[in-house]
């Protein structure tokens, strides 16, 4: 999807300074994931590490977008979960959105996709195989997953997009309670485009993301929240239990 800047001169000696205070900054919530929370003034724009001996006071770190792929990165995802997406697509003149409902544990994703017309497509996949079919059939389909992940198949982007982005693409960074939810925000543009993301700092997903083309919203998603799984979400439509061992 999209893609900060350097100087010289004294302004070197200012910047090595503050890379310095940055890079022990993030060293130290690198080494505390778990204690990440939000300012209750999320527009402070600060992150507050807490100190769990209790030994001193949160150390701020302020999210810029220098700073919040750093930030981002201290994060990481529940090995396990279940919830529901909601992606929408606009264009000139009309819109569609669908449903899906999405599985995860360990290494395997189930996805429940919305189709139009009521027809779901459910695909499982582990990265190196996946299995397709839809609705209610017994038969499915099988091949290498050829680099197409979970995700992809949501037909969403996640938070490892913002970390891959060149740090000059990064226009917009901070807090926002999105929904009652608190979240890291970034932005990146890049000519006519801005992609936006908000990920959730309380389990490492992405809780929104939307893409404007021209000013123009043409893509949204939404996470709809946790929800129960399916004691057959990792089992083939032909009996076939991929995962035995499945707790959630």
């Amino acid at each position: 999807m999209s893609r900060p800047l350097r100087r010289i001169g004294l302004a070197a000696l200012g910047c090595a300074l503050l890379g310095l205070i940055l890079t022990t900054a993030v060293g130290l919530i690198s080494r505390r994931t778990a204690w990440i929370t939000l300012p209750d003034d999320a527009e402070a724009g600060f992150l507050g590490v807490h100190d769990p001996a209790g030994e001193g006071t949160p150390s701020p770190v302020l999210v810029t977008p220098r700073t919040v792929q750093a930030a981002i990165a201290t994060l990481s995802r529940p090995e396990d979960y279940c919830r529901s997406v909601q992606v929408s697509h606009f264009w000139s003149g009309g819109s569609g959105s669908y449903t899906a409902r999405v599985t995860v544990s360990a290494q395997w994703t189930r996805v429940d996709l919305e189709q139009p017309g009521g027809l779901e497509r459910h695909s499982l996949t582990d990265g190196e195989t996946a299995y397709i079919w839809y609705g209610s059939s017994r038969r499915f389909y099988e091949a290498p997953a050829g680099g197409i992940t979970g995700d992809d198949e949501q037909h969403i982007p996640t938070y490892e997009d913002v970390l891959a982005l060149s740090p000059e693409a990064v226009t917009a960074a901070g807090y926002e309670v999105r929904r009652g939810v608190r979240c890291l925000y970034a932005e990146a543009a890049e000519e006519n485009r801005r992609d936006r993301y908000w990920i959730s700092v309380e389990d490492g997903l992405l809780w929104e993301a939307e893409t404007l083309l021209d000013g123009e919203t043409v893509y949204a998603m939404q996470s709809l929240g946790e929800q129960a799984a399916a004691d057959d979400a990792f089992t083939l439509p032909d009996g076939t239990q991929l995962l035995t061992e499945f707790v959630l």
